[in-house]
């Protein structure tokens, strides 16, 4: 409320205000302002939220899958969507696992590479340290199965040679039927080992029916089925077929390992053959050195009694 007082006349004006008539508007525009603050405020907040889960689910979105990767699956990819810096950092990040990736492939093949060579080597010096020394051929044959069924991880196995004009006959066996009359001799073109004879190549079989051929294991009968025929030659002639069985496919490097050695084996046989052949002769001819000594003996008995009767009747002649 106011009043004026006017001096040359005896009025006096009061003025009364209401209080909340006149602070209204300003009231109304400090709550304005505060209600635009407050939104200003809230819309930088949320601005703010924004930019950071921009940042920060890349962020983390990339640091989980480095995690991943670094864990040592190569096969994960980092998804980030953004085409800023954090977006090209996740490409790049892509890309060296598919490089790291690949170096890994050639350093693993490169191992494996070498793990083959090894095996390879390692089943060479041991079967030629199985069939050294002055072995005949039945024994080489029986310590070359003795070492390539468990080394190949076949199940049974036999050695045939060649035994005669378009023969085979069984020299060893591992794991193999020994009552079968078939099996013991065969002519080439006979059967699945005959016919390997008779081509004079690898053959190979693979989904056998059971009634092929088992594999006595004490109380039960395994059934192999993958077989493998080779024959092997010494100098161009066919010295024998070996003979293989298992219960899964033989593998390409186990294949590369049988073509390597059949080289080494064919030596072998033709060796113990060849001093099997020379003992033989030894033998004979000591027979008849021994014959032919007796029979000198006999002579030189015959002479001695021949003299002394030559010697008697001339004593009995008159003189």
């Amino acid at each position: 409320m106011g009043f004026e007082d006017f001096k040359d006349y005896d009025w006096i004006l009061m003025v009364e205000y209401d209080e909340a008539e006149v602070m209204g508007p300003i009231f109304d525009l400090g709550i304005r302002i505060l209600m635009v603050f407050v939104l200003l405020l809230l819309i930088i907040v949320a601005v703010g939220y924004y930019i950071s889960r921009s940042i920060t689910q890349p962020l983390k979105a990339l640091q989980s899958g480095v995690n991943i990767i670094g864990s040592g699956d190569l096969d994960h990819r980092i998804q980030l969507s953004s085409q800023d810096e954090i977006g090209d950092l996740g490409k790049d990040f892509n890309e060296l696992t598919l490089n790291l990736k690949q170096v890994n492939r050639t350093v693993q093949e490169k191992q494996d590479q070498i793990e083959a060579e090894n095996w390879l080597k390692t089943g060479q010096a041991e079967l030629n340290h199985q069939i050294r020394g002055e072995q005949d051929p039945e024994a080489l044959s029986q310590a070359i199965l003795n070492f390539l069924v468990p080394f190949l991880e076949s199940q049974t196995g036999a050695l045939y040679l060649h035994s005669g004009p378009q023969k085979l006959a069984l020299a060893a066996g591992y794991a193999f039927p020994k009552n079968r009359e078939d099996l013991s001799r065969i002519s080439f073109g006979e059967g699945f080992i005959g016919q390997c004879a008779l081509e004079g190549r690898p053959l190979h079989l693979t989904d056998i029916p059971e009634a092929f051929l088992t594999v006595d294991v004490g109380h039960v009968n395994m059934v192999p089925r993958s077989f493998m025929a080779l024959p092997f030659f010494f100098e161009g002639e066919l010295k024998g077929v070996l003979f293989l069985g298992a219960l899964n496919p033989f593998t390409d490097m186990q294949q590369r390992f049988l073509a390597g050695v059949l080289d080494t084996i064919a030596i072998v046989i033709h060796a113990g053959q060849s001093r099997l052949r020379l003992k033989e002769l030894l033998e004979k001819t000591q027979r008849q050195s021994e014959e032919l000594q007796s029979q000198q003996e006999e002579l030189r008995a015959s002479n001695e009694e021949l003299e002394e009767q030559t010697e008697a009747l001339n004593r009995r002649k008159p003189i």
